[in-house]
Formats: C-alpha cells, sequence, structure tokens
C-alpha cells in the first residue's frame, strides 16, 4: 500500500513544501454545512492563506463552505483552488461562502488571491493561469452597487506583478511584503479584474543565475 501511494505522495510535496512555508495555523476559520468526517486545517494569513479540506472517505463530498474572515485578515478574501480552477463565492457579513466537491480520498485545497471590502452584495469568481513564465488571475466580479474599495492581491512565491487591469483600464499599484495594494472602483453590474505576473527565477524558460 505504501509504494502504491507513492506517485500521489511525489504529486503533493511541491504543494506540501509551499503550505507549510505558509506557516500552521491553530484556528481552521471554516465551517461546514453537512461536512461531517471532513479534516479541516488552515496554513498562512491574508492573501498567503491555504484552506485545507481532507475527505477520508470513499466517495466525492459536496461541501459548502463559510470562511471567517476575520481571522484571516482585515478584508474579505477570494479564493481559487490549488490548481487554479475558478469557484463561485459570495460575501455574507465578514465571511466568504462557496460550495466544492473534495475528491475521495484527497485534499481540496483553496488559495486565497485578493481581498476587499465589500459593499452591498458581491457574487464572485476567481481563475489561476498558471505559467512557469507568466502566471495571472482573472476575476470575475457581480455587484449590487458601485463602490470604492482597497484591495490586496497575493504575490505568488519568486513572482513579480507586472500589471493589473479592472476594466479594460490599467491601475496603479504597489507591493510590499509579497503583496499587492491599489484602489478599486467597482462598477454596479458585472467587473473584471486581470492581474498578470512575472517570474523573478525564469526569463524565456531559461533559469536565470545572479
Amino acid at each position: 500500500r505504501y509504494a502504491a501511494g507513492m506517485p500521489k505522495m511525489y504529486r503533493y510535496f511541491p504543494i506540501m513544501i509551499e503550505v507549510f512555508h505558509a506557516g500552521w495555523e491553530p484556528v481552521t476559520a471554516m465551517k461546514l454545512k453537512e461536512g461531517k468526517g471532513i479534516w479541516l486545517s488552515r496554513y498562512g494569513k491574508g492573501t498567503q492563506t491555504f484552506l485545507c479540506l481532507g475527505n477520508p472517505a470513499t466517495e466525492n463530498k459536496k461541501v459548502e463552505v463559510k470562511v471567517d474572515n476575520p481571522y484571516l485578515g482585515d478584508y474579505s478574501y477570494l479564493f481559487s483552488t490549488y490548481e487554479g480552477k475558478a469557484i463561485k463565492q459570495s460575501f455574507k457579513g465578514k465571511d466568504t461562502l462557496l460550495s466544492a466537491t473534495i475528491p475521495t480520498r484527497s485534499p481540496l485545497i483553496l488559495k486565497s488571491w485578493l481581498g476587499i471590502k465589500p459593499q452591498g452584495e458581491v457574487t464572485a469568481e476567481v481563475k489561476e493561469s498558471q505559467s512557469l513564465n507568466h502566471p495571472a488571475i482573472t476575476v470575475k466580479l457581480l455587484c449590487s452597487q458601485g463602490f470604492s474599495t482597497p484591495v490586496v492581491l497575493r504575490v505568488p512565491r519568486d513572482t513579480r506583478m507586472l500589471s493589473v487591469l479592472l476594466n479594460g483600464e490599467v491601475q496603479d499599484y504597489r507591493t510590499e511584503n509579497k503583496t499587492g495594494f491599489f484602489i478599486a472602483n467597482f462598477r454596479k453590474g458585472e467587473n473584471l479584474l486581470q492581474v498578470k505576473y512575472a517570474s523573478t527565477i525564469l526569463l524565456f524558460g531559461v533559469f536565470r543565475v545572479s
């Protein structure tokens, strides 16, 4: 059984290293509706958060997750899966609400990408485009009213921010301690936020040696 599990272990080693670097947090900051038997853990804070949900059962489980954002930081946070798949989510008070399916005997890892201070009703989804040289995220938000808010953004390890576009317009931003900052003016209705990054160790597919 140990040998049979090795390919899966090899797959998760890089993920485990990244998650452990973020640092284990004693409060999971998650509540599940009908999530009996699901293992919960949290690593990191703010835009460097990983939420881990483990399913030891022999069948997939669909769960509704409520994320208690004040444990993460001063914002309301939005997530993708670790693999970058989009998940529809919304805010209720200070909580982020989302639904997800956890594969049998596998973890579902949610990665925080940005935090905002929403006004009115906001639904959103975050999708990551994974690339060695130029990873990116696309955030779709549907807002019941227009509002202005500070936005904090994850800057992935070994990358730097290249650009921030909101509804096609270039935004001014700054970065500090692996976090990007800018002021967003979201309009009523649909909004599209696009953030592009560049690798700091790869250049056109070649390792850069300093």
